[in-house]
Parts: structure tokens; C-alpha cells; sequence
């Protein structure tokens, strides 16, 4: 279906939810607007976008007296017990006191409203069970970029204490929710499988790239070979290397360093990193061929990565990794270098790198040095060769990801409610 064909939506006020602005699926969806009668964007941090981008001032912490880097422990220790889910739950407060006094003052007649929940933090799953108590007949889509209890690095950080209370809030939403949206269909078949979601509750819209972004980089890309003088064969990650248990940061740095000492003419840059654990590894290592470029726009991001020859992604051989899907990989594709994952064999990620063409999976740990190195030395005799499926990638773009989410929301969108209507009657 042309996602032209849509029209149904003229008469629904669409709220999109987001802790930070810098969340691109979010903000991508801004550009169904013209679509809708109207479309507001609520976050708590970043830059104004636009008159209808609400941005909302969170309330402070009964901790922040201590913000002095000397109790900078002992605030985060309170800051755990103090805050369920996490100390993100001011946004969350914020966000929905905020949502509410739009929602009951909504200009459009006949009352249509869809809220959207960009998750993570997961604490957003608060706004959405607080605004259906309050509005019962509003539709609640959550957009699932990360899964919760079913990602170690997020469920992992919740105190024993409030964990069966978190499962319970996940439990909630994803049975009472209008739409359930994964990134992946690897992770809309957890949802189902693992937690019991009815099928009919739960699509796939995979993370995408702008056709524009697409067209401003290839020109970039074709400067940056024809001017790189190094003759290191460059290897590029953007983000944080280290986020364990599910980027296994300090392993990928000993693979490189050992690469680097046998002789192997690489170079690794990493761009946005600012995790202290990556810092501290690198300062262990003290390799001269290992660099940390500090953070950067998206838009710059992408222009300094584009100087790289190799892009290394990088997923542990862990249950949620294998359906994970890196808001990175779109643009990873769009820069139309190999892409060298360092992925689980049966996980999303190297579905995405196979159907593509664009790069080489090495789907156990054991094999990682011994197949960077002959990436990089077939790269540098220019006997690397890959069959990009350019069909495959367009599968990723906006032109593309917009119909899939107008598919989803001509579901959701379905039933007349006014703002009368969504009101709860308190006498009853």
C-alpha cells in the first residue's frame, strides 16, 4: 500500500514521547506530520526543534545537594533505591503531567489521539500506564528501540529490591498497550514467544535512513578515498564500545591491539565513546594506532566515520543481542563501506549484513583476530569482494520505514474517541 493511500488520520492528534531529541527514530517520525491534524514532540533534553516540540522542564532530584564530585558515589547509590525504575523517572513525571494538560485541552473536535512512547529510558513506560488510567479510550503505541527485562544491561541495573516490580510495569503495558513495535522481527517474536504478547499486538519497523542523509554522504565518501594518504587500512565504530555485558568493549580493544602488534597495518577509530571504561582501557593499552575522536552531531558524525576504509559493529553472544538492531546500521549502510560484524551468527544484525551485502559476519569471539586480519589484508590487496544488494538496502529507507509505520498506525487509529470520551469519570 502507497503510503500515499493513507487518510484516515486527518482527524488525530498524534504526541510522540522522547526523554532526549537526539532519539532519530523519533524524530523521524516527525516527518508523518502533514499527515495527521496535528503532531507534538515531547522531550526532556536537547535542542527546540520546532513550535509543536514541547520541551518539558523535569523537576530536580532530592539528591542533587549532592552533586559534588566528592558524593558522586553515594548519590548514585541513593539515587537507585530512591527512584523506580531509575532516577529518569523525573523525566517520566515531567513528561506526563505535562501530556496530560495537552491531552484534555486538545483542540481537535472530534478527539482522536495516539501517543507514542520512544523507549528507551524505560521509565517512559510510566507516562503510557498513567495517561491510559487518565484517558482510557487513548491509543498507545510503544516503540520498543531496546527491549527491557530481556536486555542484561538494562534489567541488570535495577536493584533486586524493585525488579519483580519492574517485570510487572513491563508486563502491564505490553498486554494493555494498542501496539507493541519492535525494531527487528527477532524481537517482535520475543514479545510473543517469551512474553506471551498477543500476535496481533506487536509489528516490526526496523530503524531507518534519510534518502538526503544518503545522497550528502556519498559525496563525502568519494572525497575522503580519493584524499586518505594513510596506508593503514582504517577501521571506524560509532558509539560506545563498551557497554557490557552486551558490547564487549574491553575484548574488542585486546583483538585490535594484538592485530596491531603482529604486525597487522590497521588503524581502529572510535567516534563518541565517553564511557569510562573504554578510557581506561585504551590508557592500559597505550597503543599509537587506537584513537578516540570525541562526540559529534549525528550529521558530523557520519561525515568523520566516512574517512574510515572498514566499519566494525559489535554484539556478545548473548539471548537479547541476537535481536537487537543498531540504530547505527542503516547509516552504516548508506556510507557503503564493508561492514565487519562482530555479531552472533543467528542474530538480527547479521541477517541485515548477509541480505545486504555489505560486509563479512564473524559470528564467534574465538574467531575475531584471526578474521579482522584477513578482512583488513584482503581489504589492502584489494581482494575483498562483496555482492551489495542495493534492493535490500533501499529496504531501509524512510521512503520505505514510512509506509511500515503508517501501516501500523492505520491499526492503531481506527476507533472515534473524544477528548469527552477520554476523560475517566471519576464518580465511577
Amino acid at each position: 500500500m502507497s503510503a500515499n493511500g493513507f487518510s484516515q488520520f486527518k482527524d488525530w492528534s498524534v504526541y510522540v514521547v522522547s526523554a532526549n531529541a537526539r532519539n532519530l527514530r523519533a524524530r523521524s517520525l516527525l516527518q508523518l506530520e502533514d499527515r495527521f491534524a496535528s503532531m507534538k514532540f515531547l522531550t526532556c533534553k536537547g535542542e527546540k526543534m520546532s513550535v509543536n516540540h514541547h520541551l518539558v522542564k523535569v523537576g530536580r532530584s532530592v539528591t542533587g545537594i549532592l552533586r559534588m564530585p566528592a558524593f558522586k558515589k553515594i548519590r548514585k547509590w541513593l539515587d537507585k533505591y530512591l527512584y523506580f525504575p531509575s532516577r529518569k523517572i523525573l523525566c517520566a513525571r515531567a513528561l506526563t503531567a505535562h501530556l496530560i494538560d495537552l491531552v484534555a485541552t486538545d483542540p481537535v473536535t472530534s478527539g482522536h489521539i495516539c501517543l507514542i512512547l520512544c523507549l528507551p529510558p524505560h521509565d517512559l513506560l510510566v507516562v503510557g500506564q498513567k495517561l491510559k488510567r487518565r484517558f482510557p479510550a487513548i491509543k498507545l503505541v510503544v516503540d520498543w528501540q531496546d527491549l527491557w527485562s530481556y536486555d542484561e544491561s538494562y534489567h541488570g541495573k535495577i536493584p533486586a529490591v524493585y525488579r519483580e516490580k519492574a517485570r510487572k510495569l513491563e508486563q502491564d503495558i505490553l498486554l494493555s498497550c494498542d501496539m507493541n513495535v519492535t525494531t527487528n522481527p527477532r524481537a517482535a517474536r520475543v514479545l510473543v514467544e517469551h512474553y506471551q504478547v498477543p500476535p496481533d499486538l506487536v509489528r516490526a519497523v526496523v530503524h531507518p535512513f534519510a534518502q538526503e542523509e544518503a545522497a550528502q554522504l556519498a559525496s563525502v565518501t568519494v572525497n575522503n578515498r580519493a584524499s586518505r594518504n594513510s596506508e593503514a587500512v582504517k577501521i571506524g565504530f560509532l558509539g560506545f564500545l563498551s557497554k557490557p555485558p552486551k558490547v564487549p568493549g574491553p575484548a574488542v580493544l585486546g583483538v585490535i591491539d594484538e592485530l596491531i602488534r603482529s604486525g597487522c597495518n590497521l588503524e581502529f577509530h572510535i567516534y563518541g565513546d565517553t564511557t569510562e571504561l573504554t578510557r581506561a582501557s585504551l590508557q592500559r593499552l597505550a597503543s599509537p594506532k587506537i584513537f578516540l575522536h570525541g562526540r559529534a552531531e549525528h550529521e558530523q558524525s557520519l561525515r568523520n566515520i566516512a574517512a574510515c576504509d572498514l566499519l566494525l559493529i559489535v554484539l556478545a553472544d548473548l539471548p537479547n543481542c541476537k535481536a537487537i538492531m543498531h540504530a547505527k546500521l542503516p547509516y552504516y549502510l548508506i556510507l557503503n563501506r564493508p561492514i565487519v560484524a562482530l555479531v552472533p551468527d543467528d542474530s538480527f544484525v547479521a541477517d541485515v549484513v548477509r541480505m545486504t551485502g555489505s560486509g563479512v559476519v564473524i559470528g564467534r569471539q574465538a574467531d575475531w583476530q584471526a578474521g579482522i586480519g584477513q578482512i583488513v589484508e584482503q581489504y589492502a590487496k584489494g581482494e575483498l569482494r562483496l555482492e551489495r544488494n542495493e534492493a535490500a538496502v533501499a529496504e531501509y529507507s524512510w521512503d520505505k520505514v514510512s509506509e511500515c509505520w503508517l501501516r501500523v498506525l492505520s491499526e492503531v487509529c481506527v476507533t472515534p474517541a473524544t477528548v469527552k470520551d477520554l476523560v475517566k469519570d471519576q464518580d465511577a
